[in-house]
């Protein structure tokens, strides 16, 4: 590598900008080795390149072997599996000289072994790999900020030696196999020096940062951070180095150009020139080996976080942590804050969230008309203290169902259910009963203007009239209000709390228990599951994510935080306003049917993604879940978002509802699957102008027509109507339109 002198790392950064970490020379040392060795790979793969170009026709075997060589640098293997892949390629070199020995005697029979092209795949390393990995080489595609050039540029020259192998053109061809075999063996020794750094090279890295708040917190609660800081670190560093690379290859290329240009094209290029020729490509091996490195570190940096997490979540969940520290707990579960120095968000933006971190939501009153929009931290906290229900369990579902551990789980999440549904019983109660006065109170005054009318008045027998019969609409009302009370008081109500105190019944017999680190734990995976599903299965690290993205005052659109989501679902709630809503008490007449509303857990995920997820819909002991990206990377899309997961929320808490016999049930799902079956057998041009395709399911038909009635709600919803007429009767016998709205027809 080359040497240069580093760029001031100590210049003062402004509140509103962000500060360079500054690398210490320990740190730089060991980022210069590790970089040295894959400068070497980088060496070995240009190597194997020649010997496809100069052997027109390889042998299966080492074709095979070449190809997997170059897969292993995809994603570097750790320690433990460049140890026995190195014990693999040892034993197949002696194998292969075997033959080679026995080819040579014809009076002995070659040996049976074979070189399997599986023996050597490593399928742990390529089945993980994942599918933006080409994006992200290209998205890291940054220079370096090397210290020493010509020291470190002798060291990665390749020396002569007695173990080197031929040049692939002077390779025999019954050889060739051992050379290549030889080539992944070198490979693997150049990893294996490479990993050997790692330890001190974390422990360097972490050093730099150990005065941070949320590390000393961790530390002191028995959770090793320095996994977490130390991969950070290694990564701004290696960015830096990136970036200083990609500025020194910009300028010798603009270099050796100039050479070029004032030299005559018959005569052949000085030393300089080759001098600088030589450095170009050494230039390029670094920046390759640099996009490799933090290409490699991003999955252990992914891992990292996680853990991390998990940990926090359990600290904050049981309490361990002081009052005056949970922020900076609630600030790493929700945006990826890790540092309080200005290495990836300016200071007066880490002062802002931490601000809004100071504020969180550690009780949910259950109010029914509230809308529950909860940050990681506080889903998780609530979840685990029992105050909302805990998100089902899928390992027990799946792999433990029946077991004690399953029963415990499940009683335990009808016992808080029971809780919840009682509350919000308990509130249509009462909003009933202040109906009920209020209709009272209208008859009682109903009933004195009729004692003041004056008998001898002509007028008085039709204002009589007209006041006896709102007298007797109300009382009809009231008797309705009063019948719904009664049914909630005396039958609802007690339901629910016979159901959970039988659940706690069964749970006292138990000896398990529910503890609140395993269901913090459970949910803080949950999180990454959620999380990878709303950024389209990649995982990118957060924090990182934050400092690209994050701009609170940009106006984009990019940022889902609590109050524009609140706005957003307020408002499709207004277009919809039954999507949250069960009925209590039917009644042919929409506007005397009692509901009762049931908010889902709406969590603001902490990633970058285009996708939002229906989790679970409205069915039992559940009230739902839906989960957003907290940054969107096209800006402006969160209604698109919501319009999606609404439409599959409605769609599945339908399809939960209709039973066992789908088809025959009184449910949106089933007007909607008829009408797309009386659509089966038309022609194309007619059903796709009614916006039905046959080759795609009922659930993404749906989202289409939902989208179309949810943006024309206000007008009747006049798109889904011209679109198709059949499903717009369908679809409004179970959605209502908005206040003040009619039908159309």
């Amino acid at each position: 590598m080359t040497q240069q002198a580093a760029p001031n790392q100590d210049q003062p950064a402004s509140s509103d900008t962000t500060a360079p970490l500054v690398i210490p020379k320990e740190l730089t040392k060991l980022v210069r080795q590790r970089l040295q060795r894959l400068v070497q790979v980088e060496r070995l793969e240009h190597t194997r390149q020649q010997v496809r170009q100069n052997h027109a026709e390889l042998p299966d075997a080492v074709d095979s072997e070449l190809s997997r060589q170059s897969r292993e640098l995809q994603r570097i293997p750790d320690s433990e599996k460049v140890d026995a892949m190195l014990q693999k390629l040892a034993s197949h070199i002696e194998k292969e000289k075997k033959k080679n020995v026995a080819a040579q005697t014809p009076d002995e029979d070659p040996p049976d072994d074979e070189l399997e092209d599986d023996d050597l795949d490593d399928d742990d390393d390529d089945d993980d790999l994942d599918d933006d990995d080409d994006d992200d080489q290209e998205d890291d595609e940054e220079g370096d900020e090397p210290d020493s050039k010509k020291d470190t540029a002798q060291d990665t020259q390749p020396q002569p030696s007695e173990d080197a192998p031929p040049a692939p053109e002077a390779v025999a061809e019954p050889t060739l196999i051992i050379e290549i075999l030889e080539l992944g063996c070198k490979q693997l020794g150049l990893l294996q020096e490479r990993n050997a750094l790692t330890d001190e090279m974390l422990q360097a890295a972490a050093a730099c940062v150990a005065e941070e708040p949320l590390y000393k917190l961790l530390e002191s609660h028995g959770c090793d951070p320095s996994p977490l800081y130390g991969w950070a670190v290694y990564s701004l560093a290696l960015e830096r180095f990136s970036e200083f690379t990609k500025e020194k290859l910009a300028a010798v290329r603009d270099t050796l150009s100039e050479a070029e240009q004032g030299r005559s094209r018959k005569a052949d290029p000085d030393e300089r020139e080759l001098t600088l020729r030589d450095e170009v490509q050494l230039l390029t091996y670094l920046q390759s080996a640099e996009r490799r490195e933090l290409q490699s570190v991003q999955p252990v940096l992914v891992n990292a976080y996680w853990r991390v997490y998990e940990e926090a979540a359990v600290l904050l969940a049981t309490g361990k942590a002081a009052a005056e520290h949970r922020v900076y707990l609630r600030a790493l579960m929700r945006f990826g804050v890790i540092f309080q120095s200005p290495f990836l968000l300016p200071t007066e933006t880490t002062k802002q969230l931490m601000s809004q971190c100071e504020q969180a939501v550690e009780d949910w009153g259950h109010a029914v008309d509230a809308t529950c929009v909860l940050y990681p931290d506080e889903y998780i906290d609530l979840s685990a203290r029992g105050v909302i229900t805990s998100s089902i369990d899928e390992d027990l579902e799946l792999n433990n169902r029946g077991s004690a551990q399953w029963t415990t789980d499940k009683m335990w999440r009808k016992i808080i259910y029971g809780r919840i549904a009682g509350s919000a019983l308990g509130q249509v109660l009462s909003q009933l009963n202040e109906e009920s006065d209020g209709v009272t109170q209208k008859i009682e005054k109903l009933e004195k203007k009729i004692t003041k009318l004056d008998p001898g008045k002509a007028s008085s027998k039709q204002k009589k009239e007209k006041l006896l019969e709102k007298i007797q609409d109300n009382k009809a009302k009231l008797a309705r209000l009063k019948r719904s009370a009664d049914l909630i008081e005396q039958k609802f109500l007690p339901n629910e709390a016979e159901i959970a105190n039988g659940a706690q019944a069964k749970l006292d017999k138990l000896d398990e228990s529910i503890q609140p680190a395993s269901i913090a734990r459970r949910e803080a995976k949950g999180m990454r599951r959620h999380a990878r599903l709303c950024a389209h299965l990649k995982e990118p690290f957060f924090p990182f994510v934050m400092r690209d993205k994050y701009n609170p005052t940009a106006g984009t659109g990019a940022v889902n935080d609590r109050e524009t989501l609140l706005a957003e679902i307020a408002e499709i709630e207004n277009r919809d306003p039954r999507v949250f809503k069960d009925i209590l008490v039917h009644a042919n007449k929409p506007a005397n049917r009692v509901y009762i509303r049931h908010s889902p857990y709406i969590l603001l995920i902490p990633t970058c993604g285009d996708r939002s997820m229906s989790l679970n819909p409205r069915s039992g002991t559940e009230v739902g879940r839906l989960a957003f990206p907290f940054l969107n990377i096209r800006p402006g899309a969160l209604a698109k978002l919501i319009y999606q997961v609404i439409a599959d929320f409605r769609y599945d808490t339908s399809k939960e509802s209709a039973g066992v016999d789908l088809m025959t049930s009184d449910t949106l799902v089933a007007a909607y699957a008829t009408v797309r079956w009386n659509y089966r057998k038309r022609g194309k041009e007619i059903r796709e102008k009614a916006g039905i395709y046959n080759e795609e399911k009922d659930r993404e038909n749906w989202q289409r027509h939902y989208e179309l009635y949810i943006t024309s709600a206000t007008d009747g919803g006049k798109k889904l109507f011209f679109k198709c007429q059949e499903l717009y009767e369908a679809v409004l016998k179970y959605m209502d339109l908005p206040d003040g709205v009619q039908k159309l027809a």
